[in-house]
């Protein structure tokens, strides 16, 4: 599927010299799993967008099939990881820890609402907590109103648009300030 692009877009350029500064930046993907193709596809165009600037995208659905999840996201898992490997511990949670440390480590985080999902997509919101908490800035690709129109959303996201290729610009953008300032 082909992203709706804005006319003013440049995340198709590849890496220029001004990208070098910002070779180790790191941007966690954020957004709705629920089983929909939707939720690996924009997730796989913006890694690609921003591999072109030579910025690394942390994946959560990485080695994952985003057919083994359902509506209701995280819940469809009810093994533990004693089940795997022998120690007690619910997989969602340690899950949860693993996305936890990943954003700590991350210079960005990207949100991606593609489509409104049927639920509300309460892990999403949880990761724009946590880099809201960690002073990570936020850039938020999402069309609907009600959502990108919040005061929360307003006060604490750094950038809201409604296309991928305009929050990679946007999240490039932030990325080189932070090296500028560094």
């Amino acid at each position: 599927m082909e992203w709706p692009r804005s006319t003013s877009s440049s995340c198709s350029n590849p890496a220029r010299v001004s990208d070098m500064g910002i070779a180790k930046k790191k941007v966690y993907l954020a957004g709705p799993i629920t089983g929909d193709y939707r939720d690996a596809e924009w997730r796989n165009f913006v890694a690609s967008g921003l591999r072109r600037h030579l910025v690394e995208a942390i994946n959560p659905l990485d080695g994952s099939k985003v057919e083994q999840y359902r509506e209701d996201g995280m819940k469809w898992i009810r093994k533990t990881r004693r089940d795997l490997t022998g120690v007690e511990e619910a997989l969602p949670l340690s899950w949860a820890a693993r996305d936890f440390d990943n954003i700590k480590e991350c210079d960005l985080l990207f949100v991606g609402f593609p489509y409104v999902p049927e639920r509300q997509a309460i892990g999403t919101l949880m990761e724009m907590g946590m880099a809201v908490a960690l002073r990570i800035p936020v850039v938020l690709v999402c069309a609907c109103p009600l959502f990108t129109e919040h005061l929360f959303v307003r006060g604490f996201v750094e950038q809201s648009v409604d296309h991928m290729d305009l929050g990679i610009d946007r999240a490039i953008a932030i990325l080189q300030r932070q090296v500028r300032q560094a």
